[in-house]
């Protein structure tokens, strides 16, 4: 399974986060201090989304730790999306002098945060298994439905 590397303290931000990755069958990893990056292994992050006001890590940090030149292989780049309260902080302009790949201003909606993650990730290949479950008793019930006519059409000529 893929991971959402989610850097914030703001529970509520969590949360809705939390819920909407986990529902897309990813799974969230919060990070609270700079230490337990250290644990996190590269080639399942999927996308970054870091508060940059927070300043468990610095945005510079975070992006030299999972986006340096040297970790990046075969051009595959984390996404890395900046979130923030204040616009006019000083901590946000120089974090927008750095490479990412979107910002969230907070407090923001689940649709917001949808297709933020839509536009950085291929949902279309990810598969659902109540969606694939749904599909697959959709083609039971045409199956059998089709089985009825076959069998009432046999009976059919059976009586003729």
């Amino acid at each position: 399974m893929r991971h959402i590397l989610i850097i914030d303290r703001d529970s509520t931000t969590l949360n809705d986060i939390s819920r909407l990755v986990t529902a897309l069958n990813f799974e969230p990893v919060v990070l609270f201090n700079l230490n337990s990056q250290n644990n996190i292994i590269r080639d399942e992050i999927a996308v970054i989304f870091m508060d940059i006001e927070t300043r468990i890590s610095s945005p510079k940090d975070v992006i030299n730790y999972f986006n340096s030149a040297s970790k990046v292989k075969n051009g595959h780049r984390i996404p890395v999306v900046f979130m923030y309260s204040n616009v006019d902080s000083k901590l946000v302009k120089e974090a927008r002098e750095l490479p990412h790949d979107a910002e969230l201003k907070k407090p923001f909606t689940l649709e917001k945060l949808f297709e933020l993650l839509e536009k950085q990730l291929d949902l279309g290949s990810i598969e659902y298994e109540q969606f694939t479950n749904e599909y697959r008793l959709k083609e039971m019930k045409d199956y059998a439905e089709t089985m009825e006519n076959w069998l009432e059409k046999f009976g059919s000529i059976l009586e003729s």
